[in-house]
């Protein structure tokens, strides 16, 4: 029987990762079999990755309120459902088949050994900030702690923390959701090391990449109801294939077959009548019970048949559901555009609003200071008078070619 393959998502304890402190379930004495990959301060990844966004995004800010000082705290007070970092934990077998004691505990060391040793190369896009091999628990294990690196973006920061953005290049009209395409693609890449080592595989969970757990699950207990249904039909049919006597067609037919003299011996006509009529009964509830035969295999297929709709009814809404996700994740990232433009505007409109009071008080200042106060009353209102008799010629004209009309339409 095949390893299953885990790829999970993890909780991102990092202090935990690392053996800072230590849970029940560790052996401290296999501890120092642990691998570490990398270990890198997660303030120190983000200046690697997003430090030189963030300092050409800064230089283009004229105002210092608007500028970002820290990335990391920018992403850690966000409200748009961004996450620090994300974690992967990644198994191949389990404590009975390839636990810390049986003979190929060292041989899915190796495959998750070698899967490691290229896992940022040909992922760019996340930056793998910290990675261990747990060999200190029950099964060799992987917990890669990644941020995900989003780049190209037009407005604000260059580079970013978004993974939905950074995993749009694993999306196809099968799989809508990049991560789960990521997550398919990391187990065949996994399946493929595991081979090379003449390890089969029977991939965990392998008859529901469309469902989640809870999904899964509930279709999972719907398919041991109508399992059960069906064997017990089946059970039914094989003990009436079992019976191969077929019922009499007549009295006459039982009367030629069996008769004192054959079978009975010395038994009275009495008993004999007994027996027969037994046996007759016998055959009609034989008979009966073939004849129900065609309805419980109607029944079963028609359960089969129920089941593939229900089914395929399951695989229609996980998928339209995903969809919705994905969407989703798209408009709350244009959202967070958007308020920053909204929040650039407001600024400006604010700097304009302080300008314009700032420009009369400096005009009213320099009036009163020449006493020219009074003039300038006189030459707004001069200017008011003069627009207005601007506007009378063109309301006249209105009016004038508004009542002809009417006049032509009474004649």
């Amino acid at each position: 029987m095949g390893k299953t393959i885990s790829f999970a998502k993890g909780k991102g304890n990092i202090r935990h990762n690392n053996r800072d402190f230590f849970t029940d379930n560790i052996d401290r004495d296999r501890t120092p079999n642990n691998i570490t990959y990398v270990k890198q301060d997660l303030e120190a990844a983000y200046d690697e990755i997003f430090g030189q966004a963030l300092q050409d995004y800064n230089a283009k800010q004229k105002r210092s309120d608007r500028k970002i000082e820290s990335y990391l705290e920018h992403i850690r007070k966000s409200k748009n459902g961004e996450q620090l970092f994300h974690e992967v934990i990644v198994q191949l077998g389990d404590k009975d088949d390839s636990g810390f004691g049986t003979s190929d505990f060292s041989r899915c060391r190796a495959v998750l050994d070698r899967y490691m040793e290229n896992f940022q190369e040909r992922n760019p896009h996340v930056h793998v900030f910290n990675a261990v091999m747990h060999l200190d628990e029950s099964t060799p294990h992987l917990h890669i702690s990644f941020i995900p690196v989003a780049k190209d973006y037009k407005r604000g920061l260059s580079v970013r923390n978004s993974l939905s953005k950074s995993m749009e290049i694993f999306a196809n009209e099968n799989q809508k959701v990049g991560i789960l395409g990521w997550y398919e693609q990391e187990r065949q890449i996994l399946k493929e090391y595991a081979k090379d080592l003449d390890i089969e595989i029977s991939q965990k969970n392998e008859r529901r990449p469309h469902l989640s757990l809870s999904e899964y699950k509930e279709v999972r207990e719907e398919i041991k109801t109508l399992e059960k249904a069906k064997n017990d039909v089946k059970k039914q049919i094989n003990q009436l294939a079992q019976e191969n006597l077929e019922p009499l067609k007549n009295i006459k037919e039982f009367d030629n077959h069996y008769t004192p003299n054959v079978i009975l011996g010395r038994v009275s006509e009495k008993e004999y009548q007994k027996l027969k009529d037994v046996t007759l009964k016998y055959y009609v509830e034989n008979a009966n019970l073939k004849s129900r035969i065609p309805d419980l295999e109607s029944r079963l297929k028609n359960s089969n048949l129920y089941y593939e709709r229900e089914n395929q009814r399951n695989v229609e809404l996980v998928k339209e559901l995903k969809e919705v996700k994905s969407e989703l994740a798209k408009i709350k990232e244009e959202k967070s555009d958007v308020e920053w433009e909204f929040s650039n505007y407001k600024r400006k409109v604010e700097a304009f609003r302080k300008s314009a009071v700032f420009f009369r008080e400096v005009v009213e200042s320099f009036l009163h200071s020449r006493g020219w106060v009074d003039k300038f009353n006189v030459f707004l209102e001069e200017r008011k008078r003069e627009r207005d008799k601007e506007q009378e010629p063109k309301k006249t004209k209105r009016i004038i070619r508004s009542k002809s009309k009417d006049r032509g339409m009474e004649r």
